[in-house]
């Protein structure tokens, strides 16, 4: 099945729009009528595998048919693992509400689609360009996703894979993590390595094949908060607006990996940066400890800003300065 607009899917749902497609499938919107009232989802399609050269790739190592089914259906049981972290996770205000799933084989040759529908959010990246991101907004994010981050660590789950692809904004405002190990599952099913697409947000310790922790998603949650505070650019990324090549990408990606110093990045506050600059230290004794020595850092920060701003405000309405 293709999956167009306008094609059902899930029993009564339609499809509306595409949200976003990649190697893996594509993202759609998805309506559903009943007794007058609207509702809207999004729907992850994954197929497995993702396309007939795939297929081919496996069948050119000479594998039989019944190998090679076991083979790809392999990924489709760890995708459905991942699945059932997520329903774990179900109702947590700060990670993406999974709400049903359904695997369906081809009928004609060896796969599978997987369709996960979820609920309705805007993604980091495309709210960041339709609204100003101030160091306020990177302190709600910080500390929303830190918030996810400790309903992880009581599942004892590490996601592996922040960055602001996972990252999404409810339309009240609140942050939320989504896409537990899904993306580097199918990522595996092209004989790619698990930590393939998550390089620039990747902490050292992973990239060097050693053991992670939470420590690492802290790690991944500063160089997102970095970004935003640095015009949307990477730690030793070219500044904006310059154009950034491909050149760029994989020098900013060596500097970081080998330990260089980031430069700080140009906006917010000088103390609001230290905490981001903290988090994202190479050596892993030079971070925070825990998800709760973060979260104290960022309130204490916010507290002492919220009082300053108030200060400054009834300062301008006295038309003078306040002295404390």
């Amino acid at each position: 099945m293709l999956y167009e607009i306008g094609d059902k899917v899930l029993d009564e749902w339609v499809i509306t729009r595409t949200i976003g497609e990649g190697s893996y499938g594509k993202v759609v919107e998805i309506e559903r009528n009943e007794f007058g009232l609207s509702m809207k989802s999004a729907l992850k399609i994954i197929s497995i595998p993702g396309n007939n050269s795939e297929l081919r790739a496996v069948m050119g190592e000479g594998i039989d048919n019944k190998s090679i089914t076991s083979y790809f259906y392999g990924f489709v049981e760890e995708i459905i693992k991942e699945i059932a972290i997520m329903s774990e996770l179900k109702g947590h205000t700060n990670i993406v509400t999974y709400e049903d799933h359904r695997v369906i084989p081809h009928e004609d040759h060896i796969g599978w689609d997987i369709l996960i529908r979820m609920e309705l959010l805007t993604s980091l990246l495309d709210y960041s360009e339709e609204h100003e991101i101030t160091e306020q907004t990177v302190i709600k994010l910080g500390t929303d996703i830190l918030t996810a981050l400790e309903v992880c660590q009581k599942y004892h789950v590490v996601h592996r894979d922040i960055k602001p692809e996972n990252i999404f904004v409810s339309a009240t405002g609140d942050f939320k993590l989504g896409d537990f190990g899904i993306a580097r599952t199918i990522e595996k099913t092209t004989f790619g390595m698990s930590k393939k697409g998550t390089y620039p947000y990747m902490a050292p310790e992973i990239y060097q094949g050693k053991e992670s922790d939470i420590l690492v998603d802290m790690y991944s949650l500063g160089l997102v908060m970095y970004r935003m505070l640095n015009d949307n650019r990477l730690p030793f990324f070219p500044e904006y607006p310059k154009k950034v090549t491909y050149v760029d990408r994989e020098n900013a990606l060596y500097r970081r990996i080998q330990g260089e110093t980031f430069p700080k990045p140009r906006h917010g506050s000088k103390e609001f940066g230290n905490i981001v600059m903290k988090s994202c230290q190479y050596q892993k004794e030079d971070r925070y400890g825990s998800i709760l020595q973060m979260k104290e850092g960022i309130f204490r920060w916010s507290s002492i800003w919220t009082v300053q701003c108030r200060i400054q405000w009834t300062a301008d309405q006295a038309g003078g300065e306040i002295i404390l």
